[in-house]
């Protein structure tokens, strides 16, 4: 009788741990896909070649990007569905207005649609 009673609890903390792991396995998966969503890793050398921009423009880009990635990152954090889209709105728009003071008018426009693009490919602009 005692045997069966070592061999429940050893039987119930092997099911324990296995689904432990798991839900550990299955919270890192979710923590990596949101990274790969709000992390913009864009070549700036092909962004550069793409705009014609001059080296002046292009470390002032990279600056403006870095800067976007990190609130994007920040933004991941925030649990509120409604104060994430905002710091994202918030984020995109002082990289914006960092590319315009940067950039020539027909580069803007270039930039833009570009980054649009990415933004809706990764479904942060919702």
């Amino acid at each position: 009788m005692k045997g069966k009673k070592i061999m429940k609890k050893m039987i119930l903390m092997a099911v324990a741990m296995l689904s432990m792991t798991t839900a550990m396995f299955a919270d890192n998966e979710a923590k990596k896909s949101v990274e790969a969503t709000y992390s913009l890793n864009i070549n700036i050398d092909a962004l550069s070649n793409t705009l014609e921009m001059s080296s002046y423009q292009e470390a002032a880009i990279a600056d403006a990007h870095k800067s976007l990635s990190a609130d994007l990152m920040n933004a991941a954090a925030i649990e509120n569905a409604e104060a994430r889209k905002n710091a994202i709105n918030l984020a995109v728009g002082k990289d914006l207005q960092a590319a315009r003071k940067i950039l020539s008018l027909t580069q803007y426009h270039d930039y833009l649609k570009l980054l649009n693009t990415t933004l809706n490919n990764r479904g942060l602009l919702k």
